[in-house]
């Protein structure tokens, strides 16, 4: 029972650890053209909306939709959301955490299964 509980937390940790490194990198990215951009505007620092800006596209990287009073942005970013799942499967295998359907199967048939990391089915 440990070790299953210890694989979730694993898991748990693995999201939270890669959701953090796909927000800080796409906000250091963002804050980096927003200083390019108003450099060779010429105008003000554009770099104060870095972070209302980074909310919003992990927010629709992640397909989650938004609406404001003036409109409704459900676009999802394709490419950053194939980014988004490879660091997911990255981290999991770095942490060296069960995929799920090991224990779906055993909850359903109720015998242990065979259990594969992602990095070993690679």
């Amino acid at each position: 029972m440990k070790d299953r509980i210890r694989q979730w937390v694993r898991g748990a940790a693995a999201a939270l650890v890669s959701m953090t490194i796909y927000a800080i990198a796409l906000g250091c990215y963002i804050a980096l053209m927003l200083l390019v951009i108003s450099m060779e505007e010429g105008g003000d620092n554009l770099t104060a909306g870095t972070t209302n800006l980074t909310q919003a596209i992990v927010l629709l990287s992640e397909g989650s939709g938004f609406s404001t009073d003036s409109f409704t942005l459900t676009i999802t970013p394709l490419l950053l959301t194939v980014l988004l799942i490879w660091l997911i499967a990255t981290c999991i295998a770095r942490f060296k955490a069960f995929a799920v359907h090991s224990y779906v199967w055993d909850w359903w048939y109720g015998w242990p299964s065979m259990r594969y990391s992602l990095h070993r089915c690679r």
